[in-house]
């Protein structure tokens, strides 16, 4: 009987880690999979915005607007800053039936060439990922350096993605955003500066991001 019972014993002891550990995979496993919804308080509509871990989405394919240099480093609602990036978390927005990737970068400020923000304080700026405009920022990883040139964004006025009467206003998601991650950045990839070379013939080769900073300083002058 004695023996029995020793034996249940072994049997419990050895099957409640188990238990203990299986648990604890699944839990983590939920919690790696969960998505978290953000709250939009500005936007109206049909529309949602939630945090994935990764995108899933097939690449989507848009035009690149007609832009100017001017329309680009002189636009009046835009911050010229170089940054390390901290931290990257990517979202599936949700406009009527249109699914749109994004990415919000978490930058550290490091200097500022154009706007008010200083050395030392941090900034979330979204952009497009996973498409045809966002070849550059999709080079953006965590403690990347590089040069953004970010749009404060409005209540809801210019900076929106809209469709139908659904409108999602990029305020709700964070305070600045990218245009598109083509003409709009900087990224700074071991000895290379990766940008649209053929938007910025003007500036030709340059092998850093202080020589960026610089052609961007006396661009025109």
């Amino acid at each position: 009987m004695k023996s029995k019972m020793k034996r249940k014993l072994i049997c419990i002891i050895t099957i409640f880690p188990v238990t203990i550990i299986s648990i604890v995979v699944l839990i983590l496993m939920f919690h790696n999979n969960k998505t978290t919804q953000i709250k939009l308080k500005l936007s109206s509509g049909d529309v949602s915005a939630k945090v994935v871990n990764e995108v899933n989405a097939d690449e989507q394919n848009y035009d690149l607007a007609p832009k100017t240099l001017d329309e680009v480093i002189r636009n009046e609602g835009a911050s010229i800053f170089e940054g390390k990036v901290q931290k990257i978390r990517y979202m599936e927005l949700k406009v009527d039936s249109c699914i749109i990737p994004i990415a919000v970068l978490e930058v550290e400020v490091n200097d500022c060439i154009k706007g008010d923000l200083y050395p030392g304080e941090s900034v979330e700026i979204l952009t497009h990922t996973n498409c045809s405009i966002s070849k550059v920022a999709d080079e953006a990883k965590v403690d990347s350096n590089a040069i953004f040139i970010a749009i404060t964004n409005d209540d809801g006025e210019r900076n929106y993605f809209k469709s139908g009467d659904s409108k999602l206003v990029l305020k709700d998601i964070a305070k600045y955003s990218l245009p598109e991650g083509q003409r709009w950045l900087f990224v700074e990839n071991g000895e290379d500066i990766l940008y649209d070379n053929d938007f910025y013939v003007e500036m030709g080769k340059v092998n850093s991001l202080d020589e960026v900073k610089y052609w961007l300083k006396n661009c025109g002058e």
